[in-house]
């Protein structure tokens, strides 16, 4: 799951202004993937300016059954299903079983989610 911080033109340009940052480092700072003081700062401007933090995964069909499991189907076909009472996912590829995870929590869903549809 990637997380960004979207702004308006007008607050991009005053941020930039204020922060002298070049345009793709204002980029990269607001997208999470640099850390610095300016970075940070930049981050808390934006937030001042009304910037929201949105998050986008891939895509998949999720169906929640009777039996507490979850069934993500990918459109690459790749299928992970999580039993939600003992916390176990696996993740299928082409008829495959490709990995188990155990004790599986929410950031590693992501982490999950982001290697089923990386699989060709």
């Amino acid at each position: 799951m990637e997380r960004q911080i979207r702004l308006t033109t007008e607050d991009r340009r005053a941020i930039l202004k204020e922060t002298g940052l070049t345009d793709g480092a204002l980029s990269l700072a607001l997208t999470f993937r640099r850390h610095g003081e300016q970075s940070e700062r930049a981050r808390q401007l934006a937030f001042e300016r009304g910037g929201m933090v949105y998050c986008t995964a891939p895509e998949c069909e999720t169906i929640h059954d009777v039996e507490g499991k979850m069934v993500q189907t990918f459109t690459n076909g790749a299928v992970i299903t999580v039993d939600k009472a003992s916390g176990e996912a696996t993740l299928v590829y082409d008829g495959k079983l490709i990995a188990t995870y155990h004790n599986v929590t929410l950031q590693m869903l992501s982490l999950i989610q982001a290697t089923a549809s990386e699989l060709k």
